[in-house]
């Protein structure tokens, strides 16, 4: 196996952008309790760079297909985004109200490099593969995930405004610091084994036209849960970001970024050494000689669901129990059931046990996405 090698296990299709360059695709499934489920053919393209044009040259950017099913990049690359199904713009995210679960194995991860998973607040009229910001660059800027053998960690980065004062220390936790002995090579989440991490983000009213103000990360893996005890509150990044975060706009300001929509980046990017030391504390952290085999990362499953109870069962067990029970709606339907009766079964299936937290949520399950690489901002 190549080193510093990223798969994205995707469903086969190509898209057709205005410039006739096919996509890789990337698609998710889009449920709500008015439409029930819909695949939204969307796909991946690489950040343009200097050229200031979206690049879908995947073999010099050393990214090829995989199998019948994937994408393999092998080497740290620029990033790439999501694009929607017209080929003609980056899908964007709501997030307020909902939790995002991915299924990762970050075990060859090296020290030095940075596995990411993020959103920022691009602009929704930028063309696709342009534009990129974050809280570096000028605007707000969510981390899920930058991880390595040696930590993990999830941020927010506010922002005034887009082009507004940033907040570039960002408040978050870094397990490494604050819960290595829960989360580590051999711990309750032990980090050499595929783990299930959900974030959440909650609003001051339970709807989607609340503010946001909590976000709250969760690991699981082989029936156990650990949640980290600290939730991102405004109390908390108060004292823990004193530096920045009452100026950059905190909450408040990620709530205006949050509704007018996120863009899905990965990227896979870093230099080996002490190159990460913010993140992983290199060259000190022993945790660094738990990364085997080539410097890869796997990463799959991705949902985006409202906030209810997190899924007792391994993701992939959660997204097959969700095929199913899609089927045995869909042999409903045709039994004639009335189209809300039977989305909103459905819905009560999913979540085993628990009624929706949502009058109105909707669920978007992002499937079908396999990583194995290092992915960041």
């Amino acid at each position: 196996m190549l080193s510093k090698a990223v798969f994205l296990a995707l469903s086969t299709y190509l898209l057709v952008v205005p410039a006739n360059a096919a996509l890789l695709s990337l698609p998710y499934t889009k449920c709500d309790q008015s439409s029930g489920c819909s695949t939204v053919k969307t796909g991946l393209i690489l950040d343009g760079g200097s050229t200031g044009v979206g690049s879908t040259d995947y073999a010099t950017s050393q990214v090829f297909a995989y199998g019948s099913n994937g994408i393999q990049l092998r080497a740290p690359i620029s990033r790439s985004y999501l694009v929607n199904a017209a080929g003609n713009a980056h899908e964007m995210f709501k997030l307020k109200n909902r939790q995002i679960s991915i299924d990762v194995n970050i075990a060859g991860v090296q020290c030095g490099y940075n596995a990411a998973f993020y959103f920022s607040q691009m602009s929704s009229t930028a063309a696709i593969g342009t534009g990129y910001c974050d809280a570096q660059n000028t605007c707000n800027e969510m981390d899920i995930l930058e991880a390595n053998a040696g930590a993990s960690a999830g941020t927010m980065h506010a922002c005034t405004a887009t082009g507004g004062k940033c907040d570039p220390w960002g408040c978050g936790i870094n397990t490494y610091n604050s819960y290595a002995n829960n989360v580590g090579p051999g711990k309750t989440i032990d980090t050499t084994q595929t783990y299930t991490l959900t974030t959440a983000f909650y609003t001051d009213n339970g709807a989607d036209s609340g503010t946001m103000n909590k976000i709250t990360q969760t690991f699981t893996q082989s029936g156990k849960t650990f949640k980290i005890t600290q939730d991102l509150t405004d109390s908390f990044c108060s004292s823990a970001d004193s530096t920045y975060w009452s100026s950059t706009g905190g909450f408040p300001a990620f709530t205006k970024a949050f509704d007018s929509g996120m863009t899905m980046i990965f990227s896979f990017w870093g230099t080996g050494g002490t190159s990460m030391s913010w993140l992983d504390g290199a060259p000190s952290n022993t945790r660094c000689s738990s990364a085997t085999g080539s410097n890869q990362v796997l990463q799959q499953q991705l949902l985006l669901l409202p906030l209810l109870p997190l899924p007792k069962q391994p993701l992939r067990q959660q997204q097959l129990k969700l095929q199913a029970q899609l089927k045995q709606q869909q042999q409903q339907q045709q039994q004639q059931l009335h189209p809300v009766d039977h989305v909103q079964r459905f819905m009560l299936n999913v979540v085993d046990r628990v009624s929706l937290a949502l009058p109105a949520a909707k669920v978007l399950q992002l499937a079908n996405i396999t990583m194995l690489g290092t992915l960041n901002a």
